[in-house]
């Protein structure tokens, strides 16, 4: 199957973050795209992060897949 390239600006954007209290103030606000759901990754995520001035996210690992994370000021 041969996918079409994504415009991650198809994507719509989320600002939230899960981590508790102190650590969200660091990373909020801030937009993450999630562009590896919409082409159907499951052992790799692919992030695009917008944080002006913000942390894209705390340090931080997965057991079952790996993740890129491209930030963007």
């Amino acid at each position: 199957m041969h996918k079409p390239a994504l415009d991650p600006n198809t994507v719509p954007p989320v600002n939230r973050s899960g981590y508790p209290d102190p650590y969200r103030s660091r990373c909020v606000p801030r937009e993450k795209r999630a562009l590896g759901d919409p082409l159907g990754l499951t052992k790799i995520g692919i992030n695009l992060t917008t944080a002006a001035g913000r942390e894209s996210s705390m340090r931080h690992w997965h057991t079952r897949e790996d993740e890129f994370v491209l930030s963007s000021r």
